[in-house]
């Protein structure tokens, strides 16, 4: 689904409204600190995130999940990686 100006959500978007939104490559992931959507892509590094924004990491962002996705800062969720 595109957003109704033809755009996409971008790395560290809420998509708490559209999760169908994210940019091609990106998925909305639930984030359990702060119980929030964020559209993010895979990673196995936080150098892979610069997109992000500064202090961008690579977390995994649940316990019922295994896969690390990019966040930003402001997901709460980053500590040192």
């Amino acid at each position: 689904m595109r957003l109704p100006d033809g755009g996409w959500l971008g790395p560290g978007a809420s998509c708490d409204r559209e999760p169908q939104s994210c940019a091609p490559g990106m998925q909305c992931w639930l984030v359990f600190g702060p119980f929030q959507n964020f559209c993010a892509a895979t990673c196995s590094d936080a150098r892979e995130c610069g997109a992000y924004g500064p202090d961008a990491c690579c977390q995994v962002p649940g316990p019922q999940v295994t896969i690390p996705v990019c966040l930003p800062k402001d997901a709460g969720v980053c500590d040192a990686g």
